[in-house]
């Protein structure tokens, strides 16, 4: 039966394999618990550029430090941590917050001007997000 090429690089699980497959299954599970992932089956496959960016090393360490100005304004690292996780949706992020959509947007441009990444951009998003998963194992 042909393999579909994104599955090629894997191999047959064999008991062997166990160990390895438990300890990267309890790694999962700590971080999508470090960064307030909403429940859900998670496979490594839909993680891993989380993963890797969870691993010790200067990128890790560079990006966690991105987020530093936003370290007197907890509001703003809250808001920002409350809006990726509820997939970008204002209204939603408004509500948890306990504040109003306008609240919101002023936030979002407050943590642009301060860091330098604008989180409605995806550029920005991206390096914010990033920045996010790294600090959670850089200050753990």
């Amino acid at each position: 039966e042909p393999v579909h090429p994104a599955r090629a690089h894997r191999r047959p699980r064999t008991f062997d394999d166990f160990p390895t497959a438990t300890d990267q299954t309890h790694q999962l599970l700590d971080m999508v618990t470090r960064l307030g992932s909403i429940p859900g089956l998670y496979r490594f496959d839909d993680l891993a550029l989380e993963y890797q960016l969870t691993r010790p090393g200067p990128g890790r360490d560079h990006l966690g430090t991105l987020l530093n100005p936003l370290d007197h304004h907890p509001e703003l690292l809250t808001t920002l941590q409350t809006h990726i996780a509820n997939n970008l949706n204002r209204q939603r992020t408004a509500r948890l917050l306990h504040v109003h959509t306008n609240t919101v947007d002023y936030r979002l441009k407050r943590i642009a001007q301060l860091t330098g990444f604008d989180p409605t951009q995806a550029s920005g998003l991206w390096y914010l997000r990033s920045a996010l998963v790294a600090r959670t194992y850089t200050t753990a």
